[in-house]
């Protein structure tokens, strides 16, 4: 009996198309497991970013949107870096940092303070939303390091930090950047001076 019609091909075609699925899927597993943070977001245009909340660093308003200072300013950076989508994952303050090391987030975004040493803004929007609270101007400790927003990637994502941070210093005390941060509570004086100002991106 003679073949009919395009029959024969189909079993060639098929196993064909099945070797060259199987070349496709090697090829991008071993590209998803040699591509860095940095690639890896350039690519797919997402990064996880994660945040605890400290008003008015971090937080969530009434509509479910994640915003303060801090996510702001990320997203106007991941913006300039062709980012367009942010991941966010609300964790406590204490579990940023595993969370980071783990690698279930790429960037913590959100506000830095060491225990109940809270920053000027963080106390300014404490006494507007209690009457029988009063913010003491001006107030000096030199003992202690205002908190204020940061940014923070593992020190194995070096060459992802050092995409987003020449964008941040550019934008930091900016008229852009101030104009965005200043409806939150922020000002020029909360930003951090020269010394918390230092190269201090590294994550132990």
């Amino acid at each position: 009996m003679g073949r009919t019609g395009s029959d024969a091909p189909k079993p060639v075609a098929a196993a064909g198309g099945m070797i060259l699925a199987a070349v496709l899927a090697g090829f991008w597993s071993l590209r998803s497991g040699s591509e860095d943070a940095a690639a890896r977001i350039a690519r797919t245009g997402v990064v996880r970013t994660g945040y605890a909340v400290e008003p008015p660093f971090a937080f969530v308003d009434a509509q479910g949107r994640v915003t303060g200072e801090s996510p702001e300013v990320a997203r106007v950076i991941w913006l300039r870096l062709g980012v367009e989508r942010i991941e966010w994952m609300q964790v406590d303050c204490g579990s940023l940092i595993p969370h980071l090391r783990a690698g279930r987030i790429n960037q913590i975004a959100s506000g830095l303070a060491d225990g109940l040493a809270l920053s000027s803004p963080s106390i300014q929007q404490l006494a507007d939303q209690h009457a029988d609270m009063e913010r003491a101007v001006p107030f000096h400790n030199a003992t202690l390091t205002p908190g204020c927003g940061a940014f923070a990637f593992r020190p194995a994502d070096q060459s992802l930090r050092d995409r987003f941070n020449p964008e941040l210093r550019g934008f930091i005390g900016g008229r852009a950047h101030l104009e965005l941060i200043e409806p939150l509570g922020c000002t020029r004086e909360s930003l951090p001076g020269p010394t918390a100002a230092t190269n201090k991106e590294k994550t132990p």
